[in-house]
């Protein structure tokens, strides 16, 4: 596979995964069970992008 091809393929996975993201972000800040400083925590890890492995 070419680099330009896999260029595509990760923006295409980074435009899919960007909306779940956020609605989990958003999930866990709004979250009533737990203590605040945690959902908090999740909410950043969640808005936090995924890292290329």
């Amino acid at each position: 596979m070419q680099p330009e091809q896999e260029q595509e393929i990760l923006n295409l996975r980074d435009r899919q995964l960007t909306p779940k993201q956020n609605n989990l972000a958003v999930a866990y800040s709004n979250k009533i069970r737990g203590g605040k400083a945690e959902n908090i925590e999740m909410a950043i890890a969640y808005y936090t992008p995924y890292k290329i492995v």
